[in-house]
């Protein structure tokens, strides 16, 4: 392949990111690797390329929520009993998604109360 530059706008970039990242996470999570070795592979790949291009993923699961995270709440489970209680992310719906260290598109998460 030769060295031509294509430019992509930030959005399409953090759209196709955002459904690697997906593949990869069903990749992941699935229990048997029932998935074949070939679909993983390049997903693996897709992955990579995107990683060594300067794209990054934050997935902030177990964390603790701070409000100047850069993410948007799009459900809280539980209810706050004790005052000492904190939010803890439970699910990353979507991560934040970097490019060259600048965010191209805030996480999406469901908290819950502990």
């Amino acid at each position: 392949m030769g060295k031509e530059k294509i430019e992509l706008s930030k959005s399409i970039i953090a759209s196709l990111a955002l459904e690697i990242w997906r593949l990869w996470r069903l990749i992941e999570i699935s229990e048997n690797h029932s998935y074949p070795l070939s679909l993983q592979f390049s997903i693996k790949k897709m992955k990579d390329i995107f990683n060594n291009q300067g794209g990054d993923f934050i997935d902030l699961t177990g964390e603790l929520y701070d409000a100047g995270m850069a993410v948007d709440i799009l459900d809280t489970e539980g209810e706050k009993f004790k005052e000492e209680q904190t939010l803890i992310i439970k699910e990353m719906i979507a991560p934040i998604i970097l490019f060259h260290n600048e965010i191209l598109m805030h996480g999406q998460v469901i908290l819950e109360w502990r």
